[in-house]
């Protein structure tokens, strides 16, 4: 008579979750994301980190309803430890979406869907913000216009999105609700900051530098700008100092307006030329800046020359590569 040996959990291989797939067991290290990061975002493999305690409850009752040797592989690698979150658990997002499409096809339309599901997509559009940090202001809709799971409603998304980042992010409502994602990563002006005053009055002098570029950086990445409406000719100008923030107008009035300018409109001129470059090179993909779109289009306009365009845009505006690009393109 043959006997069968029970699998215990001491013969199970010690799983490393933060290097690997809790469900294929492939490549899943930091090392995989960054050649991931590299491709067009069509193809990369994300991967989604377990963030919350019940994962594994749903993913323990997907398996024993999928009853096949993947789903026993996983019961097997995942019993062993009684937190995924601590373990830093991850998965790749293919796989994730194999997994649990039983449950997503025999699910009922009515009621609410499975939780899994829903932190899913909001792994998505973590993963998203965070690898396109340049970016900074993003759409949901344009965010999981390609994703093929469940997705959640905005209003579930936007409150996931305000207890895992908090401060981090501002969410402008609309008909399209826009995302800024500030990515500070720390609060700027704490206690800490007011008790550790450097005893060298130059090193000071720096360590406030340093403070105010973060906050007028953060208040630049917070700030949700129109991307879809191009304004007409008449309008092109009109409140371009609303594109600034505060704390940004504050810094050049400072510098530039310490002394009494003799011309007012020059004087403010300069400013909001200088503010529009350093917003538009701190967000790049995300700002559109009218000043320098509308030299661009009138240094062309009247001398009829890409390259004279392209050297005022190497040496002063680099945005006004924008303009130069249009005109590259074949009418």
């Amino acid at each position: 008579m043959t006997t069968t040996k029970n699998t215990r959990r001491s013969d199970i291989p010690v799983f490393d979750f933060k290097q690997k797939c809790l469900l294929c067991e492939g490549d899943a290290s930091d090392e995989f994301l960054k050649k991931e990061i590299k491709k067009p975002v069509q193809k990369r493999d994300r991967v989604h980190c377990v963030e919350t305690l019940v994962f594994k409850d749903s993913l323990l009752e997907t398996a024993r309803d999928r009853n096949d040797k993947w789903s026993s592989d996983v019961i097997l690698r995942v019993s062993n430890v009684s937190d995924l979150v601590a373990a830093e658990g991850r998965y790749h997002g293919a796989c994730g979406k194999h997994f649990f499409k039983r449950i997503s096809t025999q699910q009922s339309s009515k009621g609410r869907p499975e939780n899994v599901e829903v932190t899913a997509a909001f792994d998505c559009v973590c993963n998203y913000i965070e690898n396109n940090e340049d970016q900074c202001q993003f759409s949901l809709r344009e965010i999981l216009n390609d994703y093929k799971g469940y997705i959640p409603t905005e209003k579930i998304l936007k409150k996931r999105l305000i207890d895992k980042y908090g401060q981090e992010i501002v969410i402008a409502t609309g008909i399209k609700p826009v995302i800024c994602f500030r990515n500070t990563g720390y609060t700027i002006l704490t206690d800490n900051w007011y008790n550790s005053k450097k005893q060298n009055v130059e090193e000071e002098r720096l360590r406030i530098v340093k403070a105010a570029a973060d906050i007028i950086r953060e208040d630049i990445r917070s700030m949700v700008y129109d991307l879809r409406n191009y304004p007409t000719p008449e309008t092109f100008l009109d409140n371009v100092e609303n594109d600034v923030p505060n704390s940004l107008q504050m810094l050049f009035n400072s510098i530039i307006k310490k002394k009494k300018c003799t011309d007012e409109d020059k004087c403010k001129t300069t400013t909001l030329s200088i503010a529009h470059s350093i917003i538009a090179a701190t967000r790049p993909r995300s700002f559109l800046s009218p000043i320098q779109i509308g030299l661009g289009t009138l240094i062309y306009k009247k001398y009829g020359s890409k390259e004279l365009l392209d050297v005022i845009s190497t040496l002063i505006f680099a945005v006004l590569t924008i303009v130069s690009g249009y005109l590259r393109c074949p009418a």
